[in-house]
């Protein structure tokens, strides 16, 4: 019995944005930002949560909104 699949016709970035859906759907996008954060190299064993609560102890939410913004207005 051979197996086949549909998608044997998708391109490389069809495939790729499709996986990236799914892991979305599955882990929601604070997930997958986790997901693509431990698959950089040399960030194995890396704990993504206590490493943004170390960047961003000393900041409030106020803070934090004001760079966000500031960051958006400046890559538009």
């Amino acid at each position: 019995m051979m197996l086949t699949n549909k998608n044997n016709d998708m391109t490389d970035t069809e495939i790729i944005e499709k996986a990236n859906k799914a892991i979305i759907k599955e882990l929601g996008v604070s997930g997958y930002m986790r997901y693509l954060r431990l698959r950089q190299p040399n960030n194995e064993g890396k704990d993504f949560v206590k490493e943004q609560e170390e960047l961003y102890k000393d900041l409030s939410v106020d803070d934090l909104s004001q760079m966000a913004r500031k960051h958006w207005e400046n890559t538009k």
